[in-house]
């Protein structure tokens, strides 16, 4: 019999993937196959090839098997810290007005606390411990804010231990709105290989109008960074949010994009409290015009969807928080998960000075509360196409509920954009 979950995509060069979504191990057969196979008028040797797709499958019995495996897989799945979050400072100099931390009222944290030179490094070697006591463990390190360069000092103790202690390997970078200037801080940036995200929302029109500075001259001096950033070759990309504004000129942002010479930018969605049907809609537009238009330029938005197609695993999160692998470090040596927490003391689970990351990754192994929120446990994207190279939207966004992800259509979409080159090289 034919497997609930199996799907068909119709291809623009006459073909027809047809597949079971949980498994997405795609067949691609021309359109005058697919009555037989559907139903079920073929030969033993190309049913046996359903079978091993699992698009036949002998009862609903093995439907229902084939997802409580997966569940199963999250369920036993052990919470690997591969990505820190460290928060230098609460500070910030701008009040950008869709900002999810400084606007959240639940965030009862003070916004002036720094982060000291001695937590710094207690931190540092307690992660060094820590991933040399894993296997394959390759770290992500991120410094957030708050805006870190006003506690640049920390970020530079912290980076140097990392990188004299750690796997060449490991990523470490740090997110700016760029006020600060960067000049002095070039060879520090070159020596021990720092990434640099400058969030700018495109031309200064567009970026002005969310992005508040007490001064006028703010974009002039993140596109000073940018610039020079570009011209000592480090490693930089834009952080972009993509705001009403950013989709009401969609072209002009592109185009900016396009002509500022970055080689990567990461989109982020306001989604955690807007979630206007079109809003949803432009920004999958949004992200597809990105995909055609920025052909030369890494978006992790998209690449992390083209990732998980190639590797076939099934995506429980789209991101390292709603998968238990990361943790956000705060100021004051707080733990959370998410980078967004950082200043809801209600989300703290432990602090640092009187813990290690092995304590914190067993707290977060039975800390299971987000499974829940992954499409797998969600009935209603058990019918999606795309529901396993998913990962589900936002996990601020699912906190309390598990309405259907808003960027639904641009993942289907996405996944249709995979099948398609997939057909091509074949």
């Amino acid at each position: 019999m034919l497997s609930s979950n199996y799907k068909k995509i119709f291809l623009e060069n006459g073909l027809v993937a047809i597949f079971n979504n949980i498994i997405l191990d795609i067949l691609l057969v021309r359109k005058d196959e697919l009555y037989d196979i559907e139903n079920m008028l073929v030969d033993e040797d190309t049913k046996n090839k359903l079978m091993d797709a699992y698009i036949y499958v002998t009862s609903k019995k093995d439907d229902i098997e084939i997802i409580s495996k997966v569940k199963e897989s999250f369920e036993n799945h052990n919470s690997i810290l591969e990505t820190l979050y460290i928060i230098p400072t609460s500070n910030c100099n701008l009040s950008c007005n869709y900002c999810y931390i400084y606007n959240n009222k639940e965030n009862d944290m003070p916004k002036t606390s720094s982060m000291t030179k001695e937590l710094a490094k207690d931190i540092s070697y307690k992660y060094i411990d820590y991933v040399k006591h894993k296997k394959d463990l390759v770290p992500f390190i991120q410094f957030y804010g708050g805006e870190p360069t006003l506690n640049f000092d920390v970020v530079k103790i912290m980076s140097k231990i990392f990188r004299t202690h750690l796997a060449n390997e490991t990523e470490i970078s740090f997110i700016t709105n760029g006020t600060s200037p960067l000049d002095s801080h070039v060879d520090f940036l070159k020596e021990y290989n720092i990434g640099v995200g400058i969030s700018l929302d495109g031309p200064d029109y567009i970026n002005n109008v969310n992005r508040i500075s007490l001064s006028n001259s703010y974009y002039d001096k993140a596109m000073n960074n940018f610039l020079l950033l570009k011209n000592e070759d480090i490693n930089y990309a834009i952080s972009l949010t993509v705001t009403d504004d950013v989709l009401d000129n969609s072209n002009s942002v592109l185009q900016w994009i396009e002509n500022s010479g970055a080689k990567s930018v990461n989109y982020n969605f306001i989604q955690c409290y807007k979630s206007s049907d079109r809003y949803a809609e432009l920004s999958n537009q949004f992200l597809l015009e990105s995909l055609h238009t920025l052909k030369n330029i890494s978006n992790d938005r998209i690449n992390r969807k083209v990732m998980y197609f190639a590797s076939n695993d099934f995506i429980f999160s789209d991101c390292s928080a709603g998968y238990g692998n990361q943790v956000t470090i705060t100021p004051d040596g707080f733990v959370t998960i998410c980078q967004g927490d950082f200043m809801n003391s209600k989300k703290f689970y432990s602090n640092i000075k009187d813990s290690d990351f092995f304590r914190i990754e067993s707290v977060l192994k039975n800390k299971n509360s987000y499974k829940i929120k992954s499409p797998i446990y969600n009935s209603d994207c058990l019918s999606c196409e795309a529901i396993k190279i998913c990962g589900g939207s936002c996990d601020m966004k699912r906190l309390n509920e598990k309405k259907t992800p808003v960027f639904c259509e641009y993942t289907k979409n996405l996944l249709k954009w995979c099948i398609s080159e997939l057909s091509n090289d074949n």
